[in-house]
């Protein structure tokens, strides 16, 4: 309940009625994680209202119409281990992680940057292999099960952070789902789903085994996408290499998975495992490359700024020149930042190697301060004068 001064606009007294209280529960892929619900008489649920405008998680109950959805409740805030709370657990936990990184690592405030609600739909229809983001809300299927070829519950770290990673991609270049500019962003979902999923790790020793580098890997036999191997999961290492769609003349369709999206995205998540780890090796272009890496940190940093920044329509060339000029911005455009984004394009394929350059010589800057005495003649009273010298660049 907020009082609003109808004179000017500003919040006279706020009272949160929905209390929030600190929780636990068994989640399925990460162990017994702590999460905020929200404390109403005798009754506990999953909506954290810490985190900007919340963290919403309700129950789709194998159903498909979302007005038809519940909440999530538990008389206890240890929430019993039922296989019903466990994966809405991981989910609630989850986007919770991918606020927090946002916002410690980035200053981004949720999704949007403005705080918006995340919400979640959990459970959704009988047997779904899939989830997705549809523009305002998470959407996390049951899976068929990896017995019958499907998946488990698709609510893993990695995949709520891919997820909900499109909503940063929407808020902020909106890169068009198709060819080159869908391949990116699909790219970005899998780097933010490996950075968040390496940065929120619980580690739990009942929890299963994480591999940031691999996509999904907890909810079937194996990986969705290798980001670390890309060619073992029929994606390119190298533009135009093995694996690579070519996108020109391409009409986009579903069937073409709107040519070839989730194929070529791996192009970018080599350049980001290259850029984090290093390496070396030659590519498919038969192109010997070195790569120095930069840490877990820094490559997100240089990820986050370059989706700032790009068009809607952008290419994989204009990847590169953005990353290239957000390691200049912030590092130098002689630094070993700049360096290693460079030849890890390289590496792909995509442009040429870093040319050694060398740093301007620069000077510190210096205040003198002169004080003019008064001469003969009538002129005003004396005054001191700070001249700063400039640097020579």
């Amino acid at each position: 309940v907020v009082y609003i001064d109808a004179n000017d606009g500003h919040v006279l007294f706020s009272n949160q009625m929905i209390k929030h209280v600190a929780a636990t529960g068994a989640s399925r892929y990460s162990g017994v994680v702590p999460f905020q619900s929200a404390a109403m008489p005798s009754t506990y649920y999953m909506f954290d209202s810490t985190r900007g405008d919340g963290v919403h998680t309700m129950n789709m109950g194998n159903g498909t119409s979302y007005g038809a959805a519940t909440e999530f409740a538990s008389v206890t805030n240890t929430w019993p281990n039922a296989p019903s709370n466990n994966v809405a657990i991981d989910a609630h936990w989850g986007a919770s992680k991918v606020y927090d990184y946002f916002f410690t690592e980035h200053g981004r405030l949720s999704w949007d940057g403005m705080n918006g609600l995340l919400l979640q739909y959990v459970h959704y229809g009988n047997n779904y292999n899939n989830a997705y983001w549809n523009g305002v809300s998470m959407t996390y299927g049951d899976g068929s099960g990896i017995a019958a070829g499907g998946f488990s519950p698709l609510t893993s770290m990695d995949v709520t952070a891919h997820e909900i990673g499109h909503g940063v991609c929407q808020a902020t270049s909106d890169l068009i789902y198709e060819k080159e500019s869908g391949a990116l962003n699909e790219a970005f979902s899998d780097c933010w789903g490996a950075t968040i999923e390496h940065w929120a790790d619980p580690h739990e020793v009942d929890a299963m085994p994480k591999n940031a580098w691999e996509m999904g890997e907890e909810i079937g036999t194996e990986p969705l996408r290798s980001m670390s191997s890309p060619l073992l999961q029929g994606q390119p290492n190298t533009y135009g290499g093995t694996n690579w769609i070519n996108v020109l003349g391409c009409t986009p369709t579903g069937g073409n998975d709107y040519c070839g999206v989730h194929r070529n995205s791996g192009l970018m998540n080599y350049w980001y495992y290259l850029l984090v780890t290093g390496g070396t090796g030659t590519n498919g272009l038969g192109n010997s490359y070195v790569v120095n890496p930069l840490g877990w940190t820094k490559a997100g940093i240089i990820l986050y700024q370059s989706e700032l920044v790009l068009a809607n329509n952008a290419t994989y060339a204009d990847m590169r020149t953005a990353s290239i000029n957000a390691a200049n911005l912030l590092y130098g455009p002689c630094s070993a930042e700049a360096q290693s984004v460079t030849n890890a394009w390289y590496a792909v394929g995509v442009g040429a190697q870093f040319v050694v350059c060398t740093p301007q010589i620069a000077f510190s800057v210096t205040k003198a301060t002169v004080t003019e005495a008064s001469p003969a003649v009538t002129c005003p009273a004396s005054r001191t004068l700070n001249i700063g010298l400039k640097p020579i660049g």
